[in-house]
């Protein structure tokens, strides 16, 4: 089985500083808060079988933060939460699983730790290991050095979305991959939000205050 779980009697931890290379990791961290971002990216995981790595989170702890991430290559989402860096270091581990472990732990507070080449999860009552996945191939993200930043209010976001996401084509119905998003366009202090199906065109606008030195930016966000 790739999930195991231990009772109350287990031995010493030992840490393996030379397990696997970048993926010796220690850190304690609060157990809510991590469920709450694991919760939240590994819906965006796919289990297909096709990719293997893609159906893996990737946590690095750094700075007394574990950072926590997960991709399709569509959509690249990231948490953080502050923790007890005690190693430095990053590791993959199956999305579904670790998450289905975190949600039948209880406590304040759990150990994650590289050993042996797995991942090992220690809270009050239980102790779960995974097999471990090597994060130096895990897909970077992205992002340009140079981004355009504004504060938008989320009801602001919510609205135009669902005035343009209408328009936006169907999947069976075209292969182009730009008709499946929504073009979002950043100038001014306005942010706007463009959908076409290739037959009609929709373009709605909302309030972006804090826009960096006015510049203007326009990115495809997949619907």
């Amino acid at each position: 089985d790739r999930l195991v779980s231990a009772s109350l009697r287990r031995p010493p931890r030992k840490v393996d500083p030379q397990a696997r290379g970048q993926e010796m990791i220690e850190v304690d961290v609060d157990l809510e808060r991590l469920l709450k971002i694991v919760r939240r990216i590994q819906p965006v995981c796919p289990s297909n079988g096709l990719k293997p790595i893609l159906e893996t989170i990737r946590l690095v702890a750094k700075d007394n933060q574990l950072i926590v991430s997960g991709t399709n290559l569509v959509a690249f989402v990231e948490g953080k939460c502050s923790a007890k860096d005690k190693n430095p270091g990053e590791i993959c581990v199956e999305a579904a699983v670790f998450r289905k472990s975190l949600e039948s732990m209880s406590g304040d507070e759990i150990s994650v730790y590289a050993q042996s080449n797995s991942l090992v999860v220690e809270g009050d009552t239980s102790v779960f290991r995974f097999p471990s996945v090597d994060a130096s191939i895990f897909p970077d993200f992205p992002f340009p050095d140079d981004l355009i930043a504004c504060k938008v209010m989320s009801g602001v976001i919510l609205d135009l979305y669902k005035m343009v996401s209408p328009s936006v084509a169907d999947h069976e119905d075209y292969r182009s991959g730009s008709l499946h998003g929504i073009l979002w366009k950043i100038s001014g202090g306005v942010l706007e939000m463009q959908a076409t199906d290739d037959k009609s065109f929709v373009a709605v606008k909302g309030l972006a205050p804090f826009q960096n030195d006015g510049q203007s930016e326009t990115t495809v966000v997949p619907e």
